[in-house]
């Protein structure tokens, strides 16, 4: 399946913030450190993700142009994700432990009184670095029966 979808065996989405600089230094040193250890690194912003969509829009009769309008439309959501946009596919994570049925009313979490608080710590990538954030963060989380 992976193989037909034309995804690697491992994949990775991240996104790059910051000034243009910053950015654009940021995507040398990836693309510098991962040159032959990947087998294709993409990068895509509003800009490229328009262009996609217009270009498959126009050559939606060509398996190729089918081929891009579904890459373009399943990336669209994870892109404006990273972007803080959430949508009615990013949004139904939040309602992961809310018991019922919800039909397709994935709209508003604070509403129905549910969510995601999503903390993301930037630590050495070390299992002593991830007992010490742990060791802090778990009795917070228990504390106001959050989920850790």
């Amino acid at each position: 399946m992976r193989l037909q979808e034309g995804v690697g065996a491992w994949s990775a989405v991240g996104g790059l913030y910051g000034t243009k600089s910053q950015i654009s230094d940021a995507r040398k040193a990836l693309k510098s450190t991962l040159y032959n250890r990947v087998e294709g690194l993409l990068f895509l912003n509003e800009r490229t993700l328009v262009l996609g969509k217009y270009v498959a829009d126009k050559l939606w009769f060509t398996k190729w142009g089918q081929k891009l309008q579904y890459k373009v439309t399943n990336v669209r959501p994870v892109y404006d994700l990273l972007k803080g946009v959430p949508n009615s596919q990013t949004l139904r994570g939040a309602y992961w432990r809310k018991s019922g049925e919800m039909g397709n009313q994935y709209n508003d979490p604070a509403l129905d009184k549910c969510g995601l608080l999503w903390l993301s710590p930037i630590l050495p990538m070390t299992g002593e670095a991830v007992n010490e954030v742990m060791g802090l963060v778990e009795p917070i989380f228990a504390e106001y029966e959050l989920i850790c």
